[in-house]
């Protein structure tokens, strides 16, 4: 029976993205570099930070483009995001599943907090929720979904 469990971990490792084990968050740069991304991490997420893969300054276009495309699930402070039609394009044609949060003029580790404690809460939503899609994650750590493909927002573009 013990050589069987390896062999299940590996497939459930395999499976896809929309799974809470297979999840990868993406910090944006305005998260920084080390608060929100190691809190998660400590949580047990998987994190890419902004500065391990794109440079400072890398256009918001090019670097949303990717996230999306990789499944990443973003996570920002950037609550101005879906004002800005190119970065709302970017989102929504890469598929993207992203988590504002609300309260942006907080603290690193008051943010890190918020998020670790919404992470049940996001990932259920990316269970759920085909994207692309755009949360908001407020400062008691509930999460609601702000637009989703094919809302509102979309047609607002």
């Amino acid at each position: 029976m013990a050589a069987h469990a390896p062999k299940l971990k590996k497939q459930s490792g395999a499976s896809s993205l929309s799974l809470p084990e297979s999840i990868v968050f993406f910090t944006d740069e305005n998260l920084g570099r080390h608060i929100v991304p190691e809190a998660l991490r400590r949580a047990g997420e998987e994190v890419i930070a902004f500065h391990e893969k794109f440079v400072s300054g890398t256009k918001d276009e090019v670097w949303l483009r990717e996230v999306g495309a990789n499944g990443w699930v973003l996570l920002t402070k950037d609550s101005r995001i879906r004002y800005r039609r190119n970065e709302m394009q970017a989102l929504l044609l890469s598929k993207g599943r992203s988590f504002v949060l609300v309260s942006s003029n907080l603290p690193g580790a008051e943010i890190a907090e918020i998020f670790v404690s919404a992470l049940g809460r996001m990932k259920k939503l990316c269970r759920r929720q085909r994207p692309p899609f755009i949360a908001n994650v407020h400062k008691n750590g509930s999460v609601k979904l702000m637009a989703s493909e094919g809302s509102r927002i979309k047609t607002e573009i």
